[in-house]
């Protein structure tokens, strides 16, 4: 019935079912029919089609739109979309500082700090396979090796253009697959001993005795005797002059004695006591006085009325002569005194009973000192005449403090000023005069001070040094900013950790470290508080090469910021 239906003249009320029966006419015939709707079917018609046009972007805030530029069977949809209105600013992010390799992965270090890894960056970071290239020119030839040797473990090269190539590790890490058991060799010769044999002047004779009981000899000659070394430098003398005397000449180098003390002239003086400064020094300083008092009476220690005392050993040790008498044989050894008195030669009664059980054993003896006073290296003190206050005797004498205490309550009482030694200017011709107040403070003033502001013209800052040839695993206390400015390594034999350094650093204090390995690239890491600013933190020495770090003390942020690196080529 395709194509034949024309028109429905009538339809019942409503929308039929399919089961109805509707109206319809057979044009083949001309003719109303009556059928179901369900068998009122017409051919089926073409698919519909639709395709996108153009897309155009509109101005942000615009409407979309969507036109059909086609028909309603060939539909064809032109799309016009607004574009977004912008966003707000984002935050600034963090930038790459340095970058590495850590095995397949790739590690950014960002400057705040935080590290980006790429996972498998060196093994899935690959672009596509290019064409292949033309062929290019031929190269020059390489150098070729002429020689290898072994450098610790590792296997170093020379190329026929001098220059050299180094295998890190290569005795340890280039092995190849262990080889099966050789044969046993033979049992060796082993050496059983080893004996001198003769000696003919410097040559000597060895003899080698192996296991199978066959020797070998062979012979060493020692070196000759070595030429005597240079004479020294000729030592100082001292010349002893005995007792101080005002009027007398004296050399650098002479020796005097004053007021029981010792001295040395520093240079020629003539007039100036021991104790100025300026001309002597001190040797030797006298003693606390005793605390006994008193004298040794001849009367009662002399009673046959010679020149005869007892005197001790402590008191008298070298400064008296030992002289036998008719009556008593002395003995002088080392520091001890002995007096044997000979059989009857001195009666009993001028003697106590103390001193004849004692006299035998005892280390005093009796001396024969009389005009020998000069011998002793000093002045006996004769107590009953001293005074601890100024008199006006003529037999006292006072104590030093009471002169002290005198001259004290006389300056008191007035001003004196010996004007013709005062200057005026500062000089340094001059041992005898002295300057005035105001030529001090102007000479200190012109120096510079500790704490002030100055201006240093053509002066120069030692740096100090803290050097070490290696460190076991770390820097320990050695790195210490209180007591170094340059941190030098020579020759590093493993890896090394930098501690954070010792002392009280302040802000904008530098650092330098200087590290260089000893034939082998060392591993290096740092204590947090080094910060990488611009410059990563090196992590390894170059071979044999030397490398420079340049720190500055941040104390804002308690970091010592790493601000300049340079590497030896």
């Amino acid at each position: 019935m395709a194509n034949e239906l024309k028109t429905i003249t009538a339809l019942p009320d409503g929308t039929p079912a399919d089961n109805d029966v509707v109206p319809f006419v057979d044009l083949a015939t001309n003719t109303t029919k009556k059928a179901l709707k369900s068998e009122l079917k017409g051919d089926a018609g073409l698919a519909a089609t639709a395709d996108a046009g153009t897309t155009t972007t509109l101005a942000a805030g615009q409407n979309a739109t969507v036109t059909n530029v086609g028909t309603t069977s060939d539909a064809i949809f032109d799309f016009a979309i607004p574009q977004g209105i912008q966003g707000i600013t984002g935050a600034t992010g963090a930038k790459v500082t340095s970058v590495a390799f850590s095995g397949n992965d790739i590690v950014f270090t960002l400057d705040d700090s935080s590290t980006v890894t790429l996972t498998n960056a060196k093994i899935d970071l690959k672009g596509d396979k290019g064409d292949n290239g033309s062929d290019g020119t031929n190269g020059v030839d390489g150098a070729v090796i002429v020689s290898g040797a072994f450098s610790g473990d590792d296997l170093v090269f020379t190329l026929s253009d001098s220059s050299t190539a180094t295998v890190i590790g290569a005795k340890t890490d280039l092995r190849g697959i262990q080889g099966i058991q050789g044969i046993p060799g033979a049992t060796g010769n082993g050496i059983s001993n080893i004996s001198l044999i003769s000696t003919v002047g410097l040559v000597k004779t060895y003899r080698i005795t192996y296991t199978d009981s066959t020797t070998f000899d062979y012979t060493v000659t020692d070196g000759e005797n070595g030429t005597n070394g240079i004479d020294g430098i000729d030592g100082t003398s001292f010349t002893w002059k005995g007792a101080y005397a005002g009027g007398t000449a004296y050399v650098k180098n002479d020796n005097v004695s004053y007021n029981g003390s010792s001295y040395i002239a520093k240079s020629n003086t003539t007039g100036n006591l021991p104790t100025n400064a300026t001309y002597w020094d001190l040797l030797a300083e006298k003693g606390a006085d005793g605390s006994g008092a008193g004298d040794m009476l001849a009367s009662v220690y002399d009673a046959d009325g010679g020149a005869k005392q007892v005197a001790f050993k402590d008191q008298l040790h070298n400064a008296v002569t030992v002289t036998d008498t008719a009556e008593i044989d002395m003995t002088l050894t080392g520091q001890d005194i002995k007096a044997d008195i000979k059989t009857a030669s001195i009666a009993k009664s001028k003697l106590d009973s103390g001193v004849q059980t004692s006299l035998g054993k005892a280390d005093s003896a009796i001396q024969d000192i009389s005009g020998k006073q000069d011998n002793l290296g000093f002045t006996p003190e004769d107590v009953a005449n001293k005074k601890t206050s100024i008199t006006d005797s003529d037999t006292d004498y006072p104590t030093g403090k009471a002169v002290k205490t005198a001259l004290d309550g006389k300056q008191a009482t007035g001003s004196y000023e010996v004007t013709t030694n005062k200057e005026t200017s500062a000089l340094d011709t001059s041992t005898t005069k002295y300057p005035c107040n105001n030529v001090v403070k102007s000479a200190v003033d012109a120096k510079a001070s500790l704490t002030g502001t100055e201006t240093l013209t053509n002066k120069r800052i030692n740096p100090r040094l803290v050097t070490a040839a290696s460190y076991t695993t770390d820097t320990g206390t050695s790195l210490d900013v209180s007591t170094c400015d340059q941190f030098e390594i020579t020759a590093q034999a493993g890896a090394l950790l930098f501690n954070a350094p010792g002392g009280t650093p302040l802000g904008g204090q530098k650092l330098i470290i200087r590290i260089k390995d000893n034939g082998t690239a060392r591993a290096l890491t740092y204590n947090a508080i080094f910060r990488a600013l611009g410059n990563a933190l090196p992590t390894t020495t170059v071979l044999s090469k030397t490398l420079y770090m340049g720190f500055i003390y941040n104390a804002t942020d308690t970091k010592w910021d790493l601000v300049a690196v340079a590497q030896e080529a």
